[in-house]
């Protein structure tokens, strides 16, 4: 089976989305990001009230805090996304894109063989150690930070077969 994939920005961000949340960093970093403002915001309320600020003004900073904290946990993953976004941008710029737009996946019975404009590589079942799924793709990793992203537009009807061969040949 041949595989024609197609790559865009929207699908690194992606990978990368997918991946901050599969690493105990990522988690740990998404976590503190979430809920670091929360805990200041209530730190920021204890020390005021300590200090002996007016009721009035406790409240509306309460007001105020809580707004932001919210606003802080609600626009977490958007954020993340926006970082990410801002990298390939960077990497534009240099000429450096950490994935090639085009690629041709062919499933084999004893590994996958990704074709590239620049590059061949092998990759055998065994070595396919975790799969993430979002939406719209399968990741395919690797290694601990590459992986073989499948967007599901690519697979069309093939998309369900693909992914039953896939965990049947990785045992995952």
């Amino acid at each position: 089976m041949r595989i024609q994939i197609f790559l865009n920005d929207e699908d690194y961000i992606a990978y990368n989305f997918a991946f901050q949340f599969q690493t105990p960093q990522g988690r740990k970093a998404v976590t503190i990001n979430r809920w670091l403002t929360p805990v200041l915001s209530i730190l920021m309320l204890l020390i005021f009230w300590l200090a002996g600020f007016k009721s009035y003004l406790l409240i509306s900073e309460a007001v105020v805090l809580t707004g932001l904290s919210i606003y802080s946990v609600l626009t977490t993953e958007k954020r993340i996304k926006k970082r990410i976004r801002s990298q390939i941008g960077q990497m534009k710029t240099q000429g450096k894109l950490p994935y090639e737009n085009e690629a041709m996946l062919e499933v084999m019975e004893d590994a996958l063989m990704e074709y590239t404009p620049s590059t061949t590589k092998r990759i055998a079942w065994s070595e396919i150690t975790q799969l993430l799924y979002d939406e719209e793709h399968i990741f395919l990793m690797f290694s601990a930070i590459q992986a073989l992203v499948v967007p599901y537009r690519c697979l069309g009807p093939m998309r369900e077969p693909f992914i039953a061969y896939v965990r049947q040949r990785t045992g995952l």
